[in-house]
């Protein structure tokens, strides 16, 4: 990822890594194809697994990462509907911002042709400042003419005006997820995250729930009456202690909210904007679970283990190393202790041997082990004052 290279000009930025333990009771975060938990092989060793998408979408639509940006981007296929209500409001007739709605849903596809139905080719994360240009945009290209004259402008033609705009807002959800889309017509943003697969720190097993529904009107009726189930199924399931990781790079961010350009004010509004997001992706990642099957399993845990480090050099390290054997419980001693035992060991033994230099460790766990190095956090709140504290100091 070209945002995790050297400080750009020797200016100062900060590496923020968050790594979590969180054990989850039997559920289905996470399936795949075929309805199963998702998994992997690590260590010679089939584990749970939920994915990196799906960590991210549970935080990007949780309100308290939401609450903590100025605007959000959409990311979605259904644009044109937007652009068309946005004409309608402005005075449009239905019929000419129906047409306006399709024309901007040809808008990347390579056909360069008016789309059948009011949805782009592709999905796309888009900003309102970006919606309201295009919207903009075919107002004018459609002003005066008649619903088949405008049948006959080409996406191209928006494509070609906002190229000569290319320095529209971008949303801060945005500039940390990134966006990569085929139409020139939008920047590629590179992402200023990056988001490991959350695997389990012990071996999977694979359970099943064998279910069955009863017919509460099938005694009611007269020669309606019915032994046994109405329906029978399965729903495949598993528990898991899962190993969390998250990297998100302050200069990325900021060159992304800025376009790269060296304008102070800007650049000072994007490191605010930074603190906040922090804040909120923070609390999110620790509150927010994924939605998988949560009426079935209610898997709301949290996490037991929360380690914050911030670091002026770009070394990203993530230490799912420290569970390439299997966690087993002990007597007296839990999967999330053992777990957490693990991981204190791969930290401090990495940290020497490696020479690892994080500016901050801040450390949070419900277990009252110490690691080496760290400063303590007694509850989520005193974390988050402190990791926002330090970074209006450093950045």
């Amino acid at each position: 990822m070209d945002t995790f290279k050297k400080k750009r000009n020797g200016e100062k930025t900060m590496l923020i890594e968050i790594h979590m333990l969180q054990n989850h009771v039997p559920s289905n975060l996470n399936r795949d194809d075929s309805g199963s938990p998702k998994d992997c092989v690590f260590g010679g060793v089939r584990r749970a697994r939920i994915s990196s998408q799906c960590l991210k979408r549970s935080i990007r639509q949780s309100e308290m990462f939401k609450s903590k940006l100025p605007t959000m981007g959409q990311r979605t296929r259904k644009m044109p509907v937007e652009i068309k209500n946005k004409l309608i409001k402005d005075g449009m007739s239905e019929e000419i911002a129906e047409l306006c709605g399709r024309i901007a849903g040809g808008i990347g596809s390579n056909a360069d042709k008016i789309a059948d139905k009011l949805e782009t080719k592709q999905i796309m994360f888009f900003s309102e400042d970006e919606v309201n240009e295009i919207a903009e945009i075919l107002k004018k290209l459609a002003e005066g003419k008649s619903a088949v004259d405008v049948a006959k402008i080409k996406p191209s033609e928006i494509e070609k005006k906002m190229k000569s705009n290319p320095h529209l807002n971008i949303t801060p959800d945005i500039a940390l997820f990134g966006r990569m889309v085929t139409s020139d017509m939008f920047r590629d943003i590179e992402a200023s995250i990056q988001v490991a697969h959350a695997i389990s720190t012990h071996k999977l097993e694979h359970e099943f729930d064998y279910f069955t529904a009863v017919d509460d009107l099938s005694d009611k009726f007269e020669g309606m009456s019915e032994q046994g189930s109405a329906m029978i199924g399965e729903i495949e399931f598993t528990s898991a202690c899962y190993y969390k990781y998250y990297v998100i790079d302050s200069d990325g961010f900021i060159a992304n909210m800025t376009h790269g350009k060296a304008d102070p004010k800007e650049k000072e509004n994007a490191k605010k904007i930074f603190i906040d997001l922090i804040a909120g992706f923070i609390r999110a990642a620790i509150y927010a679970n994924p939605s998988g099957k949560q009426n079935t399993f209610a898997a709301h845990q949290l996490p037991d283990a929360v380690l914050i480090e911030i670091k002026e050099e770009k070394i990203p390290v993530s230490y799912a190393n420290a569970f390439l054997e299997p966690v087993l419980s002990k007597p007296n001693e839990d999967l999330m202790v053992a777990s957490i035992k693990r991981l204190k060991k791969q930290i401090e033994d990495t940290t020497k041997i490696f020479n690892i230099n994080s500016k901050h460790k801040i450390w949070l766990n419900t277990k009252n082990i110490d690691i080496e190095g760290t400063e303590k956090a007694n509850n989520v709140n005193t974390l988050i004052s402190n990791i926002e504290d330090k970074l209006k100091k450093e950045l």
